[in-house]
């Protein structure tokens, strides 16, 4: 019994050693009655996002966030037109101020190319040192420094301002001592070097990462990480074995591409090793579409056998990236309600071909295209399920649109602009088209237009799977 206590004691320990809450609470009446929600990073290589809290603004304007982190990170928020960020730090509390509620208009929701406006979060009340007023300030001087740098075309002034640059900050910001904060300062410096010292590869490699902490969640660092193992793995670089790496890429073998670039004595260290690896295979699955196979297989293999915890967490997140939306792979699921308040599952239709369609009651293609549709489905085809999937603030929109429509008597299920499904099918012109098969996998994606010689494709597809299947089924139509 004293095992068992003492066993708990010490996961309890764990926890609130490592793991720590941070409070964002603000005032906000335009929002009043609306659910926030703040994101995360999971890693800033893949991107991969995470909610790390919820808040529903009360009718005085009152929201708060509490978040459970282990380190200071960056956290954002979407407002509807705008996009905030700000960095938190464990046990801290912060008063934030958001700007008026400014929802997207119509055309704005059917622009593929909209893009929210980014901003940094305004904090109410700032203390001494406060990291988001620290690198806010600092990057307003550097990027002036870096402006008069690039513009500067001898190599000895932009050296020379390089120099001058980093003493003005570090006589500007001398009295901080966050650690965050003093670690993007290092690694914008760093990047400083790299601008004047491009082609010195190597010493860049050996003065910022050799023998270095990895820092995943600074931001500066991993922006500089990037930028100089950018193709690492391409023909042009010269600071790795690059004849053993691509052995061990066309082999499908991780460790031997492990060992081929820790012969370099810059990347001996494991876990900077890994991430290295990561970052190459990442670039290279979009460079040479000979290698994907060999780069998922290796980031299946680093997903779980992976020294670093944090390497087997990026490879999963990078899998699941390049994986999304991959002909051939698992379409998306969702479980959305239908005009009878019934909610479905993706997964009830396997079976069949489904020709999933997002339609806005606002789009003119939506509306011109759908008819089509409707030709479709009254040829009764018996191993063709359409989907559309109708994207409105409010179900009752899609439950009126049938009853004015009563001959599409096709699946209808309704979603909400910004939900999972959307973002899942990276939905970002109405109407979105996409074909999976009986298996569930996803066979075409984007142009799928019903104008666009749909029927002869599907019929082809379903030849296939006949012949694959050894199975007698109905081609689409007579």
């Amino acid at each position: 019994m004293k095992k068992v206590f003492l066993l708990i004691l010490l996961t309890t320990s764990v926890f609130f050693t490592f793991s720590q809450n941070v409070v964002i609470k603000g005032i906000a009446k335009s929002y009043a009655g609306d659910e926030l929600v703040i994101y995360g990073f999971k890693d800033r290589l893949s991107f991969a996002t995470e909610e790390l809290a919820k808040a529903t603004v009360d009718t005085s304007g009152y929201f708060e966030f509490n978040i459970n982190i282990t380190e200071t990170m960056q956290a954002y928020i979407h407002l509807y037109t705008y996009k905030g960020y700000i960095y938190i730090e464990p046990t801290k509390e912060y008063e934030i101020l958001l700007p008026k509620k400014k929802e997207k208009t119509q055309a704005d929701v059917l622009n593929p190319y909209f893009q929210q406006s980014s901003f940094s979060l305004r904090v109410k009340t700032v203390a001494k040192n406060d990291l988001n007023t620290q690198i806010k300030v600092f990057e307003f001087y550097y990027n002036q420094a870096v402006f008069y740098i690039l513009d500067e075309k001898s190599k000895k002034k932009q050296k020379e301002l390089v120099s001058s640059t980093i003493i003005d900050l570090d006589t500007l910001f001398e009295t901080s001592e966050n650690e965050y904060f003093l670690n993007h300062k290092k690694y914008r410096y760093a990047n400083l070097h790299y601008i004047v010292y491009l082609k010195q590869l190597d010493k860049i490699i050996e003065k910022y990462f050799f023998e270095q902490p990895i820092l995943y969640n600074n931001i500066a660092y991993m922006n500089f990480f990037s930028d100089v193992f950018q193709d690492i793995f391409s023909m042009k670089c010269n600071v790795v074995n690059l004849s053993e790496i691509y052995n061990g890429i066309r082999r499908r073998d991780f460790s031997l591409v492990k060992s081929a670039l820790m012969q370099n004595e810059n990347f001996a260290e494991s876990d900077f090793a890994e991430l290295v690896i990561l970052k190459g295979l990442f670039d290279i699955f979009y460079q040479n579409s000979s290698s994907e196979p060999s780069v998922i297989a290796i980031l299946q293999t680093m997903k779980t056998n992976a020294a670093c915890e944090q390497s087997k967490l990026i490879a999963t997140n990078l899998l699941v990236d390049i994986s999304k939306l991959r002909l051939n792979n698992p379409a998306p699921k969702y479980v959305l309600a239908n005009k009878k308040n019934k909610l479905i599952k993706s997964d009830k239709l396997k079976g069949k071909f489904v020709y999933l369609n997002f339609y806005h009651p606002d789009s003119y293609t939506c509306e011109k295209e759908i008819v089509f549709l409707q030709k479709i489905h009254s040829k009764k085809p018996k191993m063709l399920e359409i989907v559309t999937i109708y994207v409105s603030e409010d179900i009752q929109d899609m439950k009126d649109f049938l009853k004015e429509n009563k001959k599409y008597k096709w699946t209808f299920l309704h979603t909400t602009i910004g939900s999972d499904v959307l973002k899942d099918y990276e939905v970002c012109a109405y109407p979105s088209y996409f074909l999976t098969n009986p298996d569930g996998k996803l066979i075409r994606d984007y142009g799928l237009s019903p104008l666009d010689g749909f029927e002869q494709m599907y019929n082809s597809q379903l030849e296939k799977w006949k012949k694959a299947n050894s199975d007698n089924n109905t081609i689409l139509g007579p």
